[in-house]
Order: C-alpha cells, then sequence, then structure tokens
C-alpha cells in the first residue's frame, strides 16, 4: 500500500463537521491502495472546546492518527483567562456577529485580532505539526501529503512539508479561502496576507481539489498562470456505513404522528436563520392554513441563537413557543433517525454561492423532502439534480408559506410525502468518492515517481 498523510486538525473524537467529513474521505481510502496517516490534534484539545461528547466519537479508520499539540496562541491564551475572570452571563460588544468583549469592537482590538487570526486562530498547531509530519514522512514511508481545510493552518502545514520534504502535495477545499466572506477580525493586511498564503499554497500544489465546480471555476480563473489539469472536483458526500440500522419511516408510521415535522440539525453560524420559516408559518397560523398544535420544528444542534438573538425568544415572540424546540446536539445515528423520521429537511445557505452545506448529502440520502432557503448558487446546483427538493430565497415569505402549506395539507388530508429513492443520490455516496481521491493521489505520486527516475537516469548517463 501506498501512504498519504493527511493533515486535518478537525478529526474525531472531534464532533465537528469538519471532523467527521474527513473521517469519512479517508475511511475508505485502503480500499484503494491508499493507507491514511493523519495528523490532527490531540484529543483533549477537542474537549477542551467542543465538551465531553468528544469522548464517545471514533474515527472508524485503519490507518494511524498522529497527535501534535499546539503551541500556546496569545487569542487563545487571552480566551482562557478572560473565561476565568469574566462573570458568568455577561455579554459584550459584537464583531462579524460574534459575542465579544467591548475592546474588540474599536479599531485597534480589531487590527489586533486580525494579526493573530492569519490564517486563523490555529496557528500555534503549525511548527508542531511541521515537526511531526516531517518525523512521519521518514518513519512511514509517505507517498504524498493531503491537506484539507478549512482550518487554512492545515495548508499551511501541507505547504511547509511540501517544501521541506519534497513530497508532492494535493490541496483539498471543503470551503473558499479568500473568495467568500471570512467570519473573524479582518484587516486590510490580513486579507493581503491571506491571498498571499492561498497563492503560494495552490503553486505549490500538485492538485487541488474542490468539493463544487463553482469553487473549481473560480480558482481558475483566478490563477491563470496554473495549469487546469491540476484543478478538480469531488464533491462532499454520505458514508451509507453510518445508515446501517436507520431504518426507513413507514408510510403508516408517518401517518400516526400527530404533528408535521420540520428539522434542521446543524449549527446557527454566519447568516444562517430559521426566522424567515418561523414567520412564513405564523403567516399560515394567521390565515388558517395551518393548526399550530399539528406543526412541530426541531432545530438539533448548536441553534440557541440566529442573527444576534435567542431563538426561543423569536419563537415565542411570534405565538410558537410550543411548535419550536431548540435541542442540543445528538449522536449520530440519532441525528440520522430525526431526519428519516421528518416530513421536510430545512437547509439554511443565505449568500452561499461557492459552497454545499455538508449536511446537504445526508438530507438527500434521509428521503424528505427538502426546503433550501437560498439563492442561486453550488447548493441549488446540486438540488436541483434530486426530486423532492424546492429552493426558496429567504426573503420570499409568500414562497415559503405556499410550500409549507402546500405539504402541511397534503400531510394533513393523510396523502403520504413522496420519498427520494436513496439509489437517486448513489453518486454521493462516500466510497466511491474516495475512490476519484485515491486516483487524484496515484496520480501525483505517480508523476513524482517519474521525475525522480528521470532525474536518476539523467545523472547516470552524464557519468
Amino acid at each position: 500500500m501506498r501512504r498519504a498523510l493527511v493533515v486535518a486538525y478537525h478529526f474525531p473524537p472531534s464532533t465537528t463537521v469538519g471532523a467527521n467529513s474527513c473521517a469519512q474521505m479517508v475511511r475508505y481510502l485502503p480500499e484503494y491502495g491508499w493507507e491514511p496517516i493523519v495528523l490532527s490534534a490531540p484529543a483533549d484539545e477537542f474537549a477542551r472546546v467542543e465538551g465531553d461528547s468528544v469522548r464517545s466519537k471514533r474515527s472508524g479508520i485503519s490507518g494511524k492518527v498522529l497527535r501534535a499539540a499546539s503551541l500556546p496562541h496569545p487569542y487563545g491564551v487571552h480566551r482562557r483567562i478572560r473565561s476565568w475572570l469574566r462573570p458568568k452571563g455577561r455579554g459584550g460588544a459584537a464583531v462579524d456577529g460574534r459575542v465579544t468583549p467591548a475592546w474588540r469592537s474599536s479599531w485597534p482590538g480589531r487590527q489586533l485580532l486580525a494579526l493573530l487570526e492569519m490564517p486563523d486562530d490555529h496557528m500555534g498547531w503549525w511548527a508542531p505539526a511541521v515537526w511531526t509530519g516531517m518525523r512521519a514522512a521518514r518513519s512511514e514511508g509517505v507517498d504524498c501529503v493531503l491537506s484539507s481545510a478549512p482550518m487554512w493552518t492545515n495548508h499551511v502545514v501541507g505547504l511547509t512539508l511540501r517544501r521541506l520534504t519534497g513530497l508532492p502535495l494535493v490541496v483539498h477545499y471543503r470551503d473558499p479561502w479568500t473568495q467568500v466572506r471570512q467570519w473573524k477580525a479582518r484587516s486590510g493586511f490580513s486579507d493581503w496576507t491571506d491571498r498571499r498564503l492561498e497563492r503560494a499554497v495552490i503553486h505549490a500544489a500538485d492538485a487541488v481539489v474542490c468539493v463544487t465546480d463553482r469553487h473549481r471555476a473560480l480558482l481558475e480563473r483566478l490563477y491563470p498562470d496554473v495549469p487546469s489539469s491540476r484543478f478538480s472536483t469531488i464533491t462532499n458526500g454520505y458514508d451509507e456505513g453510518e445508515w446501517r440500522g436507520v431504518e426507513p419511516e413507514s408510510a403508516r408510521d408517518r401517518a400516526g404522528r400527530s404533528a408535521f415535522v420540520i428539522t434542521y440539525t446543524g449549527s446557527l453560524y454566519q447568516e444562517r436563520s430559521p426566522f424567515p420559516l418561523f414567520r412564513a408559518i405564523r403567516r399560515l397560523a394567521d390565515s388558517g392554513s395551518v393548526r399550530l398544535e399539528q406543526m412541530r420544528i426541531d432545530l438539533v444542534g448548536w441553534c440557541e441563537e440566529a442573527e444576534g438573538r435567542s431563538v426561543r425568544a423569536v419563537a415565542e415572540e411570534l405565538g410558537l413557543a410550543r411548535c419550536v424546540q431548540v435541542l442540543p446536539p445528538v449522536e449520530r445515528a440519532e441525528a440520522l433517525r430525526r431526519l428519516v423520521g421528518s416530513d421536510l429537511l430545512l437547509l439554511l445557505a443565505e449568500d452561499w454561492t461557492l459552497q454545499v452545506p455538508a449536511k446537504t448529502y445526508e438530507y438527500l440520502r434521509a428521503g424528505p423532502p427538502v426546503l433550501a432557503l437560498t439563492q442561486d448558487g453550488a447548493l441549488s446546483d446540486v438540488l436541483r439534480k434530486a426530486s423532492g427538493t424546492f429552493i426558496v430565497a429567504p426573503t420570499d415569505l409568500e414562497g415559503i408559506e405556499r410550500l409549507v402549506g402546500t405539504l402541511f395539507r397534503k400531510w394533513a388530508g393523510g396523502v403520504p410525502t413522496e420519498r427520494r429513492d436513496p439509489q437517486e443520490v448513489v453518486m454521493y455516496e462516500r466510497k466511491g468518492l474516495a475512490g476519484r481521491l485515491a486516483e487524484v493521489l496515484g496520480a501525483v505520486s505517480s508523476r513524482r515517481h517519474r521525475v525522480a527516475d528521470g532525474a536518476m537516469t539523467s545523472r547516470m548517463a552524464g557519468r
């Protein structure tokens, strides 16, 4: 087997979406002749930030996982001290939609934070990760490096290893780096630095893998001096293995429920907000089109706040307190069961044109209709290829009202909702996607060996 060093700061037992995506990405590589050696942060780093839930999370991969601890980062040290000293429940001003102490809202504070968050607030991991990666390259017989980001520090680690070891580098973009709004403190200098870092990464990479065609096409336009053959698209997806034991809900089970269930899973961050749905349901109730006692909205995950406001408070203001359930994160199997047992799945992606939320593929696999509050972009490109999907602009309350009202009336009338056949979205199954990634790794590894063989032949001929 050939070996790939996978640079991923977030990896199980981390429970982040990125950690799960990376685990799914590398889980099936051994079936295609590649053994992954994952370079990640220690589990206690995740436990400190994410809580005790990380202890039950396992990666499910057969390769090694190397843990490199972070050096103390000034920003992280400050956050720890602030958490110790700040009275409970005391907030501050907002920067980029995040609750922060007042000093961060000042111009000097923003400039300082922008410097500390270049390219993100995990740069303390860079030096230990490079050191551990170099040792692994020598001792494990690594054939290539694969960096997956965000976090963008992962790509900086990959770039450094590429220059120090000469190993081919595959850069995997789960999100755009400099082409979308960054949810961190920014300055003109930090933006310039991010662009220079990204340029260095892309020019050094032997292959650049994006998860949407729109992002790939944009990078090709931005870097015309890089051969287009280096760029490719391998979408995110779902892992069929995680669905074993998740039984599809029968029509009888759905008919026996007393409420029409709308489910959202994940986090309400950046500009994701369920409030347009709340307002549309309020209008439906006022017109008598729906009965609120038969409507349930489950927000599962990190969904306490949206648009800087309490979700529960907004639901109460609109008279939807009994309908809206804000639930804590659940185990993955339970989250999948909730998706299958819903009547409508909610996707939030306002102002996302280059990205597709990772949960999209699990929503498609689950089967119920999907309502996406978004504009035309990469997400709509994916949804238009599948049945039972509906795309409505977040500002179009009438469109949301019309769709939810129609689906509710069918449910109330005993008409079973059509479900997607899993075979319809099988092209997004991770095992097949891993095969395509293995092809990219194989191509860059083969090119490296051909170049090395050519150089050796030239030296021998010179003698």
